[in-house]
C-alpha cells in the first residue's frame, strides 16, 4: 500500500486530499472517505488499510476548518468560512468525487460518509450521478425544536463575541447530551465503548477541538437544508444506500433514525436501500466491539454494488 498527501486547490481554498494506493495495478474500485465533525480523514487509516488490501483505492479530504486542511489556509478549527460555509464543505467533496472519476474513469466509486459526513453523502442523492453506491453511519436527522434552540444560541452567542469564536454553550449541550447515558465513563464515551479508542480520540491534537458559533450555524442550516429537500423534491432513486448506526449511539437517536431516514427514502422508491442497527456499540461503527462484523458487512454490500 502507497499512502500520499495532496494539496487540492478548490474555489480559493487549499484541502489535504489523503489517498492510499493498493500494491496492484488492477484495482477494484474507488472509496471516497467523508469524515465526521471535529476529526479528520487520517483516522480513516485502518479503513483504508482493510480496503486498498482487497484492491480498492482509497481517498478523503480534511474539510474546511479540520485536520491539516486549517494550516493550509491559516484557519481556524472548527470554523468552515465566513458565507456559505456548509455549501463550501459540500461541493468541496463533490469536487473530489469528480477528481477521482477523471484519475480513474474505469473504476466504480463507493462514498463512505460518517456523522456530519453523513449528512454531506446524502446531498448526493439529489442530482448527481457520481458515486455507485454510499455508506453512511452515525447518521442523525432534523429535530426541528431542538436544533432550531440550538442554532438560536449559536446567533446569539456569535452577536455578543464574533463568527469565529468557540460556541461554549452548543458545545456543553452536545457534550451533555451525548455522554449523559454513559455517565461515569471519561469524556467523549458516547462513541465508542471501547476505552482505548475513547482515549485515542481525546489524545488526538486534530480532534475533539470546540465548534465555533458559525459552524454550528451552518452545520444545522445545511441539515434543514438537506431534510427540506428529501421530502419534498424527486432524489435520485438509482443509487444504493446503506444506512448503519450503533444502538447505543445517542447522535442517531439510539437508531431512531437510521429508521426514519430508511422509511423516508423507502417512500421515495429508492430501488436498493439497507439498514443494519449494531446492538451494543456506540456512534463510531468501525470503532466498536463488532468492527470486524461492521467491516464484513460493508466489503459484502460494496462488492455487490461495484
Amino acid at each position: 500500500m502507497k499512502y500520499v498527501r495532496e494539496n487540492i486547490e478548490f474555489k480559493n481554498k487549499a484541502y489535504r486530499l489523503h489517498r492510499w494506493m493498493p500494491d496492484t495495478s488492477s484495482f477494484k474500485g474507488m472509496i471516497q472517505i467523508i469524515h465526521g465533525m471535529a476529526e479528520h480523514v487520517n483516522r480513516y487509516k485502518e479503513f483504508a488499510e482493510y480496503f486498498t488490501d482487497l484492491g480498492f483505492i482509497v481517498y478523503g479530504i480534511d474539510h474546511l476548518g479540520h485536520g491539516e486542511t486549517v494550516k493550509l489556509n491559516n484557519g481556524v478549527y472548527g470554523y468552515f468560512a465566513e458565507t456559505d460555509g456548509w455549501v463550501k464543505v459540500v461541493k468541496a467533496n463533490k469536487y473530489i468525487s469528480k477528481l477521482m472519476n477523471e484519475r480513474h474513469p474505469d473504476l466504480s466509486q463507493i462514498i463512505y460518509g460518517h456523522s456530519m459526513g453523513s449528512t454531506i453523502a446524502r446531498y448526493y442523492l439529489i442530482g448527481d450521478k457520481i458515486p455507485n453506491g454510499i455508506i453512511i453511519s452515525g447518521v442523525m436527522t432534523e429535530r426541528e425544536v431542538f436544533n432550531d434552540i440550538m442554532k438560536v444560541m449559536a446567533k446569539l452567542e456569535k452577536a455578543l463575541k464574533d463568527d469565529k469564536s468557540d460556541n461554549v454553550i452548543d458545545n456543553y449541550l452536545m457534550s451533555l447530551i451525548f455522554n449523559w447515558k454513559f455517565s461515569g465513563d471519561e469524556d467523549n464515551s458516547w462513541i465508542s465503548s471501547l476505552k482505548e479508542e475513547v482515549d485515542s480520540y481525546n489524545e488526538d491534537e486534530l480532534c475533539d477541538f470546540e465548534v465555533t458559533n458559525q459552524m454550528f450555524i451552518d452545520m444545522f442550516s445545511g441539515l434543514k437544508t438537506i431534510e427540506k429537500i428529501e421530502k419534498n423534491r424527486e432524489i435520485s432513486k438509482d443509487i444504493p444506500l446503506f444506512i448503519v448506526s450503533g444502538k447505543d449511539d445517542p447522535v442517531s437517536q439510539y437508531g431512531k433514525d437510521v429508521k426514519k431516514l430508511f422509511k423516508r427514502y423507502k417512500t421515495k422508491e429508492l430501488k436498493d436501500l439497507k439498514y443494519k442497527i449494531y446492538s451494543n456499540i456506540r456512534h463510531e461503527v468501525l470503532r466498536d466491539r463488532r468492527k470486524e462484523e461492521v467491516y464484513n458487512d460493508f466489503e459484502e454490500w460494496i462488492n455487490e454494488h461495484l
